[in-house]
């Protein structure tokens, strides 16, 4: 009662949160979580390979088992990921030759795809990377592994 009383929040609306029956909104989270001392944290999840060894990126030789299908929006969702990733310097140097293959082959045989993930640093990787002879071979693969599903 005094949660309710001092978030300003009905005590059928905490009863129905605690209990798991609620969705309740970021803000009425927020307003419940400052009462008990806390706060709400939002982070992007740190990089998963098998998701990415799942849409094509050539990372591996093994495909992992997972109950995801590979999908165009799912690619597209991991692709923003990936973008934030790259701003933060995360990807180890096969990692990033990795991803930038697999850019590459969205951005040269699905266009409309690349387009609705496009962001300028994977345009500053395929610019910097495109002779590489290393990229042209996981290119390859990557288009390979893109024929699958899209």
């Amino acid at each position: 009662m005094e949660l309710a009383t001092q978030s300003g929040i009905s005590l059928p609306t905490i009863q129905n949160i605690e209990s798991g029956k609620a969705n309740p909104s970021l803000e009425i989270l927020t307003r419940v979580l400052n009462v008990l001392g806390l706060e709400i944290k939002v982070s992007v999840a740190g990089f998963q390979a098998d998701t990415a060894i799942l849409l094509g990126v050539p990372l591996s030789s093994k495909q992992f088992s997972t109950l995801i299908k590979p999908s165009r929006n799912l690619l597209c969702i991991e692709a923003r990921k990936w973008a934030h990733y790259f701003r933060e310097n995360v990807f180890t140097e096969r990692e990033t030759l990795a991803m930038t293959s697999f850019l590459c082959a969205l951005k040269d045989y699905w266009p409309s795809i690349y387009k609705e993930i496009e962001c300028p640093i994977f345009d500053k990787l395929i610019s910097i990377s495109r002779n590489n002879g290393h990229l042209i071979k996981l290119r390859r693969i990557a288009i390979a592994n893109l024929s699958t599903y899209l």
